[in-house]
């Protein structure tokens, strides 16, 4: 299993930087880390539907109705980091959900129904659920922001964003290869027009 403080030290190896133990360290490299961890972490998680980091809720409105064109508030949990999928019904194949019109506003999606089905990206912290691919993606794209702060390369900043770009393209398709084909049903194409 892969700590936090190990994917740091990672992201610190391609730097040629030093390690740290902790994230509390008195260093620049651990103040570095301390900072760009959490938003790198959730950056990557945006980047891909990500199979560790997928939930499906239903979602109930809150009291509070919107101003105009929609008639529910939809509040998404607190660990939200991208709606992927809105539905209006349960049994509904997610590949080709129910035509739902809805808009995703701060905190919340607004839509004309009483209850939503919703597959999210959602935040994981625990580092026990990454992939390796994953892992080396993240440390990567952290390397990349903390570069031109350790290094003062703008260049090798580039050329860790770049290799990140690719680290990520192969950690997805990894992920990617997770469960069963989604594909849409024969002649759907022709019936969606």
């Amino acid at each position: 299993m892969t700590s936090a403080v190990q994917i740091a030290n990672l992201a610190l190896t391609h730097l040629g930087a030093t390690p740290i133990t902790s994230f509390d360290d008195a260093t620049v490299e651990a103040e570095l880390c301390r900072q760009y961890y959490p938003l790198m972490r959730d950056a990557v998680l945006e980047d891909h539907n990500w199979s560790f980091a997928m939930r499906r809720v239903a979602l109930t409105p809150i009291a509070e109705k919107p101003v105009f064109q929609y008639t529910q508030i939809f509040p998404l949990p607190a660990d939200t980091l991208r709606v992927i999928l809105v539905s209006s019904n349960a049994d509904t194949n997610f590949v080709r959900p129910q035509n739902v019109i809805y808009s995703v506003e701060g905190r919340n999606i607004l839509a004309n129904l009483d209850i939503i089905y919703v597959q999210l990206v959602v935040r994981v912290t625990a580092t026990d659920m990454f992939s390796p691919t994953f892992v080396d993606a993240l440390s990567t794209r952290m390397a990349s922001e903390m570069c031109i702060a350790i290094t003062n390369s703008k260049q090798l900043s580039g050329q860790l964003f770049d290799s990140y770009g690719y680290k990520l393209a192969i950690a997805a398709r990894s992920d990617g290869m997770q469960g069963t084909s989604q594909r849409m049903p024969p002649g759907s194409l022709v019936t969606a027009r």
